[in-house]
């Protein structure tokens, strides 16, 4: 019985945590569709810095976003707070 309680746990986190990263990607994608817009809107009269606006907080963006979606990784979050079990057996 108390494997197959487990078991629902760790499904529904596992389930809730792709959910969560699919979130922070989707989120990811709306930020850098907004990053020129918002660039062109504070240097409407420099090319140059309106390109390194794009770059660099793209880039920022980019490195921010996927280190929390690699930090977020469903099967450790979920064996980290013991709804699942590790390879091993153990929680």
């Amino acid at each position: 019985m108390k494997k197959e309680i487990v078991a629902t746990f760790c499904e529904v986190c596992i389930t809730a945590m792709i959910g969560v990263v699919y979130d922070l990607v989707q989120f990811k994608h709306l930020l850098l569709h907004q990053v020129e817009p918002r660039c062109d809107r504070l240097f409407p009269h420099d090319e140059v810095l309106q390109r390194h606006c794009v770059e660099t907080i793209s880039k920022e963006i980019t490195r921010l976003l996927d280190r929390a979606e690699m930090g977020l990784n469903p099967n450790k979050i979920c064996s980290k707070f013991r709804f699942c079990f590790e390879d091993d057996g153990t929680y």
